[in-house]
């Protein structure tokens, strides 16, 4: 119940609004999958607008958890960092043009509920977009994702010593959740989250630029001394 009522605040939420919505499952002490649900972000505005603002989701239930500060700006960026993991991770997304719809939540949880498991963790996430962002032109600048309302992204974390066929089980379920999520994504993806596994990454990446962004490179550096 509590996952449309937050993907609804998302939808209606102001530009000054940037949040990270997070699902997820991990193993219970009873050994079944367990889901929490996680927002973190922040908003150029008072406690009492967030408030108002996070009204719906409240209304039908308290979180365990809350933490609110207010903060000047760089506070808030250095407050908001999120420190690396000492594991691995494994993640693939999509850029969402759309909010999820409720066939795309069902399959979140679904997809959730039947991780295969290991010492670690499954995620779903999707990062909220738009804002200011979305006042420039998609061909402004060589970003291009400029009006989606998010990305949408799978990821496993886990410790060094996980026995590979167990790994492997956990990274094709990765595989199969993006897919599945396909139906309710774009096929563009955001350049700052690399995907070995992505096919026609430039066009994923960069979209209607790529062929302005290959012009830019063949005359700036023709002997490809930037690259990766």
């Amino acid at each position: 119940q509590l996952f449309p009522v937050l993907m609804d605040v998302l939808t209606s939420a102001p530009r000054e609004f940037g949040v990270k919505l997070n699902v997820t499952v991990k193993r219970g002490a009873d050994g079944q999958n367990q889901l929490t649900l996680e927002l973190l972000g922040q908003l150029v505005g008072t406690t009492t607008e967030l408030a108002d603002l996070l009204a719906p989701a409240y209304a039908l239930v308290a979180p365990v958890l809350e933490e609110i500060s207010s903060l000047d700006y760089w506070d808030a960026q250095a407050r908001l960092s999120v420190e690396p993991s000492s594991g691995f991770s494994y993640e693939r997304s999509h850029c969402a043009d759309d909010p999820i719809s409720e066939q795309g939540m069902a399959t979140i949880l679904q997809q959730l509920r039947a991780w295969p498991g290991l010492d670690g963790s499954g995620d779903w996430k999707v990062f909220l977009c738009g804002g200011r962002v979305a006042d420039v032109a998609p061909d402004a600048t060589a970003y291009v994702h400029r009006q989606v309302f998010g990305v949408s992204s799978v990821e496993l974390e886990w410790a060094g010593d996980v026995p590979l066929d167990e790994l492997q089980v956990n990274l094709d379920w990765v595989d199969d959740f993006h897919e599945a999520m396909q139906a309710f994504t774009s096929n563009r993806s955001y350049q700052n989250f690399i995907d070995a596994s992505q096919t026609d990454f430039l066009t994923a990446y960069y979209g209607e630029n790529l062929a302005r962004l290959v012009q830019v490179k063949a005359k700036y550096d023709p002997d490809n001394v930037f690259n990766y």
